[in-house]
């Protein structure tokens, strides 16, 4: 009996020891939760007391629909590209017409020289104591690339032939001319240079072997009285002399390579001292383009 007693009060004293020390234990770790609130050991109220950082989080991710408007103004270039678009058609009609003036590429050309020989019919005075010659003509002129507009020197020798049968014997006159021209053409086909072109300008004419005044007395051969006339043509007291004239007509061409053939007729008025004396020269040639 008295073992059992002793250890039953062992066993207790043990179990108040024990429980003594734990309360002790308890006693010291509450000072030090209330003195150091920082550890991480209490989670919860840092939870409760701070929830602005957590609201600041979630709020930081709810701005990011924010830039989602700033795209949508993006359509914006939608209505540029359109305007490209219509730039673009327009465009392309510019496109389509500009093959439209197909004849100013065909105007081309530039310079060009060319080489004709003539046959020289006389009208007016001429007419009355000459008959048809010949002649030789060299054009040198520019035909714009971009228009039909182009400009021309025209020089030149011609001869007339003296008719037979008049009362004196007339020497046969010597022309020598230099002339300007304008030229408007009007191309046809799908040649470079063929068309229709008209030709107008005005220049020096000079004369050889005609002005001398024959002695004629009143005649009449074949009902035409000849001494008034050859005192009114032959009245310059020289057989060399240089009038001023003017001549317009036009003609024909067909390109071959960078050539072309052309007719051409012209009529020609010179101011001699009997009044304007004309003659037509028709022509055919060749001209040379580069």
């Amino acid at each position: 009996m008295t073992l059992r007693f002793s250890t039953s009060r062992a066993i207790g004293a043990a179990i108040a020891l024990t429980l003594g020390s734990v309360s002790a234990a308890g006693a010291q770790q509450m000072p030090v939760r209330k003195d150091t609130p920082r550890p991480s050991s209490t989670p919860m109220p840092v939870t409760k007391d701070t929830p602005a950082p957590r609201d600041t989080t979630s709020s930081m991710p709810a701005p990011a629909p924010a830039p989602a408007p700033a795209p949508a103004p993006t359509p914006a270039p939608v209505a540029v590209d359109t305007t490209t678009t219509t730039t673009t058609t327009t465009t392309t009609v510019s496109t389509g017409e500009v093959p439209a003036p197909a004849p100013a590429i065909r105007l081309r050309n530039g310079w060009y020289i060319g080489v004709a020989g003539a046959g020289e019919i006389p009208k007016t005075n001429f007419s009355t104591f000459y008959k048809s010659g010949w002649g030789v003509e060299v054009p040198v002129g520019w035909d714009s690339p971009n228009g039909p507009l182009g400009i021309r020197a025209n020089f030149g020798y011609a001869t007339l032939k003296s008719k037979s049968g008049l009362p004196v014997s007339v020497a046969e006159p010597q022309i020598w001319q230099a002339v300007a021209d304008a030229k408007l053409r009007l191309p046809f086909g799908h040649g470079l240079l063929s068309g229709l072109y008209g030709v107008a300008g005005g220049g020096a004419y000079h004369f050889r072997n005609y002005g001398s005044t024959p002695t004629v007395s009143s005649t009449t051969t074949n009902g035409t009285m000849y001494t008034t006339t050859f005192n009114n043509l032959y009245n310059t007291g020289s057989s060399s002399s240089t009038k001023l004239g003017w001549n317009a007509g036009g003609g024909i061409q067909f390109g071959i390579g960078s050539a072309a053939l052309y007719a051409e007729s012209r009529y020609v008025s010179v101011n001699m001292n009997s009044g304007h004396s004309a003659y037509i020269p028709v022509a055919l040639g060749l001209t040379f383009n580069w």
